[in-house]
Formats: structure tokens, sequence, C-alpha cells
């Protein structure tokens, strides 16, 4: 069966996917990441020289791991960061120049589009109907649903480094998010978006949930929530992969991490210590999501971006 390869340059990561593609399904046979924080230190558009360097040196090394296999095509994409950036050029050039990496900065939507393919091949046959795809990633959060054959794509400029960075607030983040959520409530015939705390008015409607929508979400703070929800010393992505998680518990593990100093986050298992100084702000944007829709669960994929990257790379996407 052919093998292919996919890089992924996010605000927060590089992340790396080899696997075999068929017939629209994917079996992976190395996933892999490094911490580059590319937005770190993201000021008048343009990144950091640190930045770019530990992203060109994690993306190398990840690489040559891909390289280890035969394979039949690969592909690289950067997001947020890079495509906001004034200087994105100069970490392309260099990506080209020392690794010989074409990469690719695609725009937010076509980042949804990839994400939902992805998901939709991971999750097939195990998610009720309609669904809506949440990607919280380092620099931006995807959305992407399908109405009457139509597959609707929003990008929302919220993200954990970016938010981290900021100190965005709770209402800021709402604020952000109210557009996109109305969108979706209204397909469902729902009053407009009230982001409820721990409370349902049984007078305003039914919750989201009940009216139809799974919400599936993926990315490092959806994954890392499950994660720590499993207590996972060691991170296993088949665990993880299809677990629902309640809003309620998304809210207590919001309250958790929040009261914790830092140093103790970086101990809890679960939880990768280099991610422990964003998962508050990547876990408030996912809860505000979710009371935004009143949705009683979320269904976390390890399914995303980087498989549907893999279906293109074959022409499956």
């Amino acid at each position: 069966m052919p093998i292919y390869g996919a890089l992924d340059v996010g605000s927060n990561s590089v992340r790396l996917l080899v696997g075999e593609v068929e017939g629209g399904r994917v079996r992976p046979l190395l996933q892999d990441l490094e911490s580059s924080r590319l937005m770190a230190g993201f000021k008048d558009g343009r990144l950091s020289p640190d930045s770019i360097n530990r992203t060109l040196a994690a993306a190398g090394r990840l690489l040559e791991k891909a390289q280890r296999y035969p394979l039949k095509n690969f592909l690289a994409v950067a997001t947020s960061a890079a495509r906001e950036a004034v200087n994105a050029g100069e970490l392309l050039d260099r990506l080209e120049a020392r690794l010989n990496l074409r990469v690719e900065v695609i725009g937010g939507e076509e980042e949804a589009r990839l994400t939902f393919k992805g998901v939709r091949a991971g999750l097939k046959g195990k998610v009720k109907e309609p669904v809506v795809v949440v990607d919280v990633g380092g620099g931006s959060t995807e959305f992407a649903w399908e109405e009457d054959g139509r597959l609707n794509l929003r990008s929302v400029p919220l993200g954990a480094v970016r938010c981290t960075e900021r100190a965005t607030s709770l209402k800021e983040i709402e604020e952000t998010l109210a557009p996109v959520l109305q969108e979706l409530r209204r397909q469902q015939g729902l009053y407009p978006v009230e982001f409820l705390n721990d409370k349902v008015d049984p007078g305003r409607g039914a919750s989201i949930s009940s009216a139809g929508w799974s919400v599936v979400g993926c990315g490092g703070t959806a994954t890392t929530l499950g994660a720590l929800e499993l207590g996972l010393k060691k991170y296993n992505p088949e665990l993880v992969h299809g677990l629902s998680l309640p809003q309620g518990k998304v809210g207590y593990w919001l309250k958790k991490l929040a009261s914790l100093p830092l140093e103790s986050r970086r101990k809890l298992a679960g939880l990768q210590p280099e991610r422990a100084d964003i998962i508050v702000a990547g876990v408030t944007i996912l809860e505000a999501i979710l009371r935004g829709l009143n949705a009683g669960e979320i269904i976390i994929s390890e399914a995303d971006l980087l498989w549907g990257l893999l279906l293109k790379a074959a022409g499956e996407e």
C-alpha cells in the first residue's frame, strides 16, 4: 500500500504524520510533533528570529524521520502564524534552502476544509449527524460543518498561543466567537447566542446537542483534555480518539487548570509540560464554544488537518 507524508507548520508546534492511504482510509505509521512556538513574540505582524530558528530546527528533525519511509508523496503546509506574518517569506525561503522543503501557506478556510475531511475519515460512521468540527489551534480556531450539501468553513483569530500572549479576556473571546456560533444556532432554529454558565433556561429552547449537532474537537487543546481526563502518563492516541467529554467535564478542567500555578500544571499527567502555559487559554476558547452552542459534550478526534493532508497527497481528499 502506498505511503504518504504530511507536515503542519503551526503556530504552536510542527507536526508530522506518515501513513498509508487507500479507499479514503488512513492508517498512521508515524505521528510526531515538536513544540516550536512560531507565534511566540509575534509583534508588529512579524515572526521573531528565535521562533523562525526553532521552527526550522523542528521541521528538519521531523523531516528526517519522514524520509526513512518510501514516500510516494509529501505535503507541507503552514497555517495561522505564517499566513499573518509580513516576514513569512523568510521562514519559507529558509525551509526550502536548508531542507529542500516547499511549504504552502494555506488560508483559514482551506485549513478548515482539510481538517473536516480528515475528521470525517477518522471518525467515519462513529458520530451522529450533523457534525460541526472545531479545531482550536495556536493562532486560530477553525469551524467546518455541512448544510444542504454545502460545506461551511469559518476561521476566527483565536488560539491558545495568541490569546495567552495577548491576555485576551473571556468577554473578547465570546464576542469573537459569537457570529460563527450564531450561524450554527440559526441552522437549528435556536435562539440567539447566550454564553450560559452551567445552566439552561428551559423556557428558551432545547440544547443544541439534542437539537442535532455533534461537536467534534481536534487539535492540541482537545486531545490534551482527553489525556488529562484519562490521566495518561504516556500519550496514547488510540485511547483519546473518539473519547466523549461532557461539557461539565470541560468546565471542571478549565477551573482546575486555571487554579494551578504553572509549575503545578507542568506535573499533571496528560499535559505536556511545554503546553502548560497556553492550555488555560485553549480550554477557555473550547469551553466558550460549548457554552455558546449549549452543547452537552465534545467528541475528541485524533484525525485532523494532517489526515486531510494525507488524503490530499493521495488524491483522495
